[in-house]
C-alpha cells in the first residue's frame, strides 16, 4: 500500500506546562498521525524517528531487525514508543482497531486486576478496606497486590487477610519491586493460592533456579523479547511471562512473546507501565488476540480503571489504539522535532 512513508515526529506535552511535562510521541505518514506515550527517554526516541524517516509505516519486519540490533536499553525502550504509535496510526489509516490489524480478537471482554497498594504506614486492614472499594466498584475478580518494597512477614499477612476475606474464588497475585527478595516458597505461601509471584529484576540472573510449583513465579517484564527470555522459559526460572508492551519492542515485541508463550505452555500476563488509558486500551487489545493471555490485565493506577465493569473491560472498535491523545496536547519544541 502506497503513499504512507514516514515524513516527520514529534515529542508534545500533554498539557502547555512545557518540556518537563509527561510527552506524547505524534508520528505522521501519508497525511494521518499516530500517537504514543513516551516510554524511555525522548531522545532515544526522536533517534529511531530520524532513522526511519523516508521508510514504509507498514514496515514492521524491518523494524525489527533494526530493533534487535540495538544494543542499549534505552533504545529498545524508545522503540516500543514509535512502534506502538505506528501500529496506532496505521489502524487509524485503515479505519480498523489495533486488534483487526493482528488477526482479531479472540475474547471481546478482557479480565481486568484491581491494582491494591501495600505501603509501609498502612495497616492491613486499611489494605482490605481499599481492596474492597475497588470490588465493590467495578466487580474486579483479581487483586494484585502491590509491594512498594515492604516483603515479609507483613506482606504475607495481608495476603492471608485478603484471602479470608474475599474467598478462595478471587484471584491474588504479588508484584514485587525489583531489589525485594523473593518470599520463602512454605506451607503458608502456598495455601494463599495464589495465581504468581512476580519478583522484577531478578529473573534474569543466570544464578536463578528452576522454579515449579504453587505459586507459580513471574518475570520477564522490561527484557526484550529474545535469547535471555527462551533461555529462561528453557530453564523453567519463570512459569508466567509479565510483559510491557513499551519495553517488550511494541506491538510486535508482544506478538514474539506470545510465541515463546505458546511454544513453552506458558501464560502471558500483559502490564502497562504506567496508568494512562492510552496503556491501558494498547495492553487490552493485545490481551484479546493472544491465546495465551488469559491472566487479568495489570494497570497500577486505579484512575484509569474507571470503565472496568464485572472485572472486564470491553473491547472498543475505534481505529487504532482506540484512545485519541491529540485533545490538549501542547505545540513541541524546535528541538523534539524530527523532519
Amino acid at each position: 500500500m502506497g503513499g504512507m512513508t514516514i515524513e516527520g515526529a514529534r515529542l508534545r506535552p500533554l498539557s502547555e506546562a512545557g518540556r518537563d511535562a509527561a510527552r506524547v510521541l505524534e508520528i505522521v505518514a501519508g497525511g494521518y498521525a499516530g500517537f504514543a506515550p513516551v516510554v524511555g527517554e525522548g531522545e532515544a526516541v526522536l533517534a529511531w524517528c530520524r532513522a526511519l524517516l523516508g521508510s514504509s509505516a507498514f514496515a514492521c519486519n524491518e523494524r525489527w531487525v533494526r530493533f534487535v540490533a540495538a544494543s542499549d536499553a534505552a533504545g529498545r525502550s524508545a522503540f516500543g514508543t514509535v512502534e506502538n504509535a505506528l501500529w496506532d496510526l496505521v489502524g487509524r489509516k485503515l479505519g480498523v482497531p489495533l486488534y483487526e490489524l493482528l488477526g482479531g480478537a479472540l475474547r471481546q471482554r478482557v479480565a481486568i486486576a484491581a491494582p491494591v497498594r501495600i505501603a509501609a504506614e498502612e495497616s492491613v486492614e486499611a489494605v482490605v478496606a481499599q481492596a474492597k472499594r475497588l470490588v465493590d466498584g467495578h466487580g474486579f475478580r483479581t487483586l494484585a497486590l502491590l509491594d512498594g518494597g515492604t516483603a515479609g512477614q507483613r506482606t504475607a499477612s495481608v495476603l492471608a487477610a485478603l484471602r479470608v476475606a474475599f474467598g478462595p474464588a478471587m484471584g491474588l497475585r504479588l508484584h514485587l519491586p525489583a531489589g525485594s527478595v523473593r518470599p520463602a516458597r512454605d506451607a503458608a505461601l502456598t495455601a494463599l493460592g495464589l495465581e504468581f509471584v512476580e519478583c522484577a529484576g531478578d529473573d534474569a540472573s543466570e544464578e536463578r533456579e528452576a522454579w515449579a510449583g504453587d505459586p507459580p513465579l513471574a518475570g520477564g517484564r522490561g527484557l526484550a523479547a529474545g535469547p535471555l527470555i527462551a533461555e529462561m522459559c528453557r530453564r523453567g526460572v519463570v512459569q508466567v511471562l509479565v510483559a510491557e508492551p513499551g519495553s517488550a519492542g511494541g506491538v510486535p515485541g508482544i506478538a514474539r512473546l506470545g510465541a515463546l508463550a505458546r511454544a513453552f505452555q506458558l501464560e502471558l500476563a500483559l502490564a502497562c507501565a504506567g496508568g494512562s488509558r492510552w496503556e491501558l486500551a494498547l495492553a487490552v487489545q493485545l490481551a484479546a488476540t493472544q491465546p495465551m493471555a488469559e491472566q487479568a490485565v495489570l494497570c497500577p493506577d486505579a484512575a484509569a480503571l474507571s470503565d472496568v465493569e464485572d472485572g472486564m473491560l470491553t473491547l472498543s472498535g475505534a481505529p487504532g489504539i482506540g484512545v485519541d491523545l491529540a485533545p490538549g496536547l501542547g505545540d513541541a519544541a524546535p528541538e523534539d522535532t524530527a523532519s
